[in-house]
């Protein structure tokens, strides 16, 4: 179906539910999760007993609803280009080199590793590991441009999966989190022309069962999977396996994995319930978020900084030290969310009315780059995942330099390229 029949400012079905999936995992699942293991939650977050907090988020939603009645649609047709320049030619296919060799440079050193090996920052290991971040968050918006063009009906050239092909391997020599299996498995879906895997099709009711329930299967593998990555990355390969070949162990992997969830659920209820000193908390987290601003510049244009990383150099890392009851790792952050990031900007409500002005600035993007087509519940799952880092820590845009802000920049490049290509205006 042409993208040319979908609003700029009226949102499609898929884009409602890939919205409300993500309010709904990650608030209010954790909510009912919360409510029923009180003492595992206790362990993990500081002050999480009170639930009426809850309340933020209905509030949150109802302003993003009202403010895509009025607000006008706001489009960067011109960051076009920057994704025309990754995705054709000799600059693309150069482009991706630059990243193979950041990946062999990052595979040699660190592995899976990264996160507990490195310093308390990615601009602390210098500009390969910058630049290596930056490709990481680039690659992701690589395999959903492509996805989409597939969609459309459009036949990569060579170079374009020659381009694709180094992208993906690149990125598997990157991997350090356990979300990275998803985002390889898109690739790969992309660069085996797989695309119609995660579009419904219109089939007599028990074909349709059937096929949703091999979809099923193996989205729950890839979820799997996933978890088993994510604590193999935590407590090595022999403990890993430990734990999952333990059926007693199935309660246990549960409920950590629902924590785990729960990070972007935690700032809502803990914040929320905090009456005083939020406003100079935000400052202080800006403050930080700047300073390590100004230290990347100084890497790039350098070579090295005198400034020393701040103890919070970042939102994550606010969130972290504000959140988790223990914070005994120097080189952790938690993201806060879409809704827990407006505790992190000053004054009660302009600090919700300016994320959700984001929110709805971005979910009309991705309406209009994801269609109206029919996706089945593998197609939601990635679409879930492209969706989410958007909004992991939209205060930490302010460093320009850092991978989120780039994520968020290729994603508006590659939207407006996708929109371009099929005659949206």
């Amino acid at each position: 179906m042409s993208l040319k029949r979908v609003s700029d400012k009226k949102l499609t079905r898929s884009a409602w539910t890939v919205f409300f999936l993500y309010i709904g995992i990650y608030y209010f699942y954790p909510l009912i999760m919360n409510f029923f293991f009180k003492e595992e939650y206790n362990s993990l977050f500081k002050n999480i007993n009170s639930f009426l907090p809850i309340v933020y988020v209905v509030f949150f939603i109802s302003i993003v609803s009202f403010l895509l009645l009025f607000l006008p649609s706001l489009r960067l047709k011109r960051l076009k280009n920057f994704a025309t320049l990754l995705t054709n030619g000799k600059i693309g296919f150069f482009i991706s080199i630059l990243f193979f060799v950041c990946g062999i440079n990052f595979f040699v050193n660190y592995t899976v590793a990264f996160r507990h090996a490195a310093d308390s920052s990615i601009g602390g290991e210098g500009v390969l590991m910058i630049l290596t971040f930056a490709f990481r968050s680039i690659a992701k918006l690589v395999f959903f441009y492509f996805l989409m063009a597939q969609l459309q009906g459009k036949t990569l050239r060579k170079n374009q999966k020659r381009i694709l092909f180094i992208y993906l391997l690149s990125f598997a020599l990157t991997l350090n989190a356990s979300v990275d299996i998803i985002f390889t498995l898109l690739g790969v879906i992309v660069l085996f022309n797989k695309e119609h895997w995660l579009i419904e099709k219109s089939q007599f009711f028990f074909k349709r069962i059937k096929n949703n329930l091999s979809k099923l299967i193996l989205l729950f593998f890839l979820v799997v999977g996933t978890i088993f990555i994510g604590n193999l990355n935590k407590v090595g390969e022999d403990a890993a396996l430990d734990l999952f070949l333990n059926t007693q162990n199935i309660e246990k992997i549960f409920i950590s994995t629902s924590k785990r969830i729960s990070t972007w659920y935690a700032p809502v209820m803990i914040l929320g319930n905090k009456n005083e000193s939020l406003n100079e908390m935000a400052f202080s987290s800006l403050n930080g978020v700047l300073t390590n601003l100004k230290i990347r510049i100084d890497i790039l244009l350098k070579g090295s900084s005198e400034l020393k990383v701040p103890e919070i150099w970042s939102i994550n890392r606010a969130n972290y030290l504000n959140t988790m009851k223990y914070t005994y790792n120097p080189r952790t952050g938690a993201s806060p969310g879409m809704i827990g990031s407006a505790f992190y900007l000053p004054y009660f409500p302009f600090n919700f009315i300016l994320i959700a002005i984001y929110t709805v600035w971005m979910i009309r993007y991705f309406s209009m780059v994801i269609g109206r087509y029919k996706y089945n519940i593998f197609g939601y799952f990635f679409l879930l995942f492209l969706f989410s880092p958007i909004f992991e820590s939209p205060i930490d845009l302010i460093n320009f330099i850092g991978p989120g802000f780039i994520y968020v920049f290729s994603f508006i490049a590659f939207s407006e390229k996708l929109l371009k290509d099929y005659k949206v205006s």
